[in-house]
């Protein structure tokens, strides 16, 4: 399992020390932050769901994934959890509604291109 080495991993990737760490999560001290990454102790559950949303990795690829290897399995991309429910929404969304987003973005060649590429697949 990975989920020490990817706690240090994305934190250091960021330029963020342990105390940053500890106060975006309410902690007073560095120290319990420094045991998850050491793999003294691991962190509580809601904390590692936490972990993922602001690191933007599943909490699976967190725990699962050498991320500094680069393994294929994660995005190192911080989507807030509006961004997230507009991705999900759109997914989501008939043909129709997909091809009305793009054309309000400027991009609807993308999904017509995408679309008929789908179709000869």
């Amino acid at each position: 399992m990975y989920l020490a080495e990817n706690l240090r991993y994305l934190r250091t990737r960021r330029g963020l020390s342990l105390s940053d760490i500890a106060e975006l999560l309410g902690y007073k001290s560095l120290t319990t932050v420094s045991k998850w990454e050491s793999g003294t102790n691991e962190p509580p559950f809601g904390i590692v769901k936490k972990l993922s949303d602001y690191y933007g990795v599943s909490m699976q690829t967190l725990a699962t994934v050498d991320l500094a290897a680069g393994q294929p399995h994660h995005v190192l991309v911080e989507l807030s959890p509006f961004e997230n429910m507009l991705i999900k929404t759109y997914r989501n969304s008939d043909d129709v509604t997909q091809l009305m987003v793009c054309r309000s973005l400027g991009i609807d060649e993308e999904f017509e291109k995408r679309k008929s590429e789908q179709n000869f697949a």
